[in-house]
C-alpha cells in the first residue's frame, strides 16, 4: 500500500523541546521529508497536531472504483430533488459539505461506503430520509 503524503507546514519554533518532540512524531510516521517547521505553536496546538497525525488514515494512491471507499468521488442521483450530486468521501478532518467533501462518518458518507455503482440507498438524516442511487464511482 502506497502512502499518500502531502507537504505539511507547521509553525513551531522557540521551544527546542517542543520542536524535538514534534520532529520525533514526524520521524515515527515517516513524514520528515514532507514537513516544514516555522513560526510558533502552543503545547495544546502541538498536542492536537500530534493527535491528527496519530489518527490519520493512509489512503492508497490509486483507490479502487468498484466499491465506494474513502478517497472516491461518487456521483449520485437524489430522487426527491430530481438532481445529480457529486460527493468526495473524505476523513472527518477534511470534510466541507459546501464543497462536496463529505465525511465517511456523516450519515450519507457512511451509507455510501462499500456500495457499488447502481446501488440504491435510503439514508436517515436530521432533515428526513434521503433516497440516492449511485451513478458513478471515481
Amino acid at each position: 500500500e502506497q502512502k499518500k503524503k502531502k507537504n505539511i507546514h507547521l509553525n513551531i519554533v522557540g521551544d527546542g523541546y517542543l520542536m524535538e518532540r514534534y520532529k520525533n512524531v514526524c520521524n515515527y510516521l515517516d513524514l520528515n521529508d514532507y514537513v516544514t517547521f516555522y513560526g510558533r505553536k502552543t503545547k495544546e496546538e502541538i498536542a492536537e497536531m500530534e493527535a491528527t497525525l496519530r489518527d490519520a488514515i493512509v489512503i492508497a494512491k490509486k483507490v479502487s472504483t468498484s466499491k465506494v471507499n474513502i478517497g472516491n468521488t461518487v456521483k449520485v442521483y437524489d430522487e426527491d430533488f430530481d438532481e445529480t450530486i457529486q460527493y468526495k468521501i473524505v476523513g472527518s478532518a477534511e470534510s466541507d459539505p459546501l464543497r462536496g467533501l463529505i465525511s465517511n462518518q456523516s450519515p450519507v458518507g457512511a451509507a455510501l461506503l462499500g456500495k457499488e455503482k447502481g446501488d440504491e440507498i435510503c439514508v436517515p438524516t436530521p432533515s428526513g430520509h434521503v433516497k440516492l442511487k449511485i451513478l458513478d464511482i471515481k
